[in-house]
């Protein structure tokens, strides 16, 4: 039932990666259906459909998310450790503070507006995202960002990478980078 899928969320959700529970604020699921249709808990994977956690606050957190279609719009995470499938969700004004990004695909995703401050990308993948006007600020040494067809006017990128070969570490083949500051 619902109450069961929130509780599940937020069992899964609370632990963090030093094993303490950290705080979930302002996440809202709707429309949970009665047979896990939305929320999907097991082996240490979460799985949100469609749901809706619009403003919310996450921190600490050490999730695998998959989330197709998520709402995550105006949402605060920080220190936080995702790794998963976040196809075409909706990360508008989002802000990510010292965050890390595993093995991340946030393919389609809408993160116009955003800010990532301070976070590392492991192996990224936001192909075909909207980034129009998302801040990538203090990006970790090492990180590895593939923008491919993104639409990324004004993007805003700072970022320092210490490997020799940065064609590795950024790729951003047909994107609309118009008026980006790289």
């Amino acid at each position: 039932g619902q109450a069961l899928g929130a509780a599940a969320l937020v069992a899964l959700g609370l632990q963090g990666a030093d094993g303490r529970r950290h705080g979930v604020q302002g996440l809202h699921l709707e429309g949970v259906d009665r047979i896990h249709g939305r929320v999907d808990v097991g082996e240490g994977r979460l799985e949100l459909r469609k749901a809706d956690a619009s403003g919310g606050r996450f921190e600490g957190l050490d999730v695998y998310w998959r989330s197709p279609k998520a709402n995550f719009a105006k949402t605060t995470w920080r220190h936080c450790k995702i790794a998963g499938q976040l196809t075409r969700c909706n990360f508008d004004g989002a802000t990510f503070e010292e965050c890390i990004f595993i093995d991340q695909w946030f393919d389609g995703i809408s993160a116009k507006g955003a800010t990532f401050r301070g976070c590392y990308f492991k192996e990224c993948v936001m192909k075909g995202a909207n980034l129009e006007g998302a801040r990538f600020l203090d990006v970790a040494t090492d990180s590895e960002l593939d923008l491919s067809s993104t639409r990324a006017a004004k993007l805003v990128l700072d970022a320092r990478f210490s490997s020799p070969d940065t064609a590795a570490a950024l790729r951003a083949p047909k994107s609309d980078l118009r008026y980006a500051s790289i």
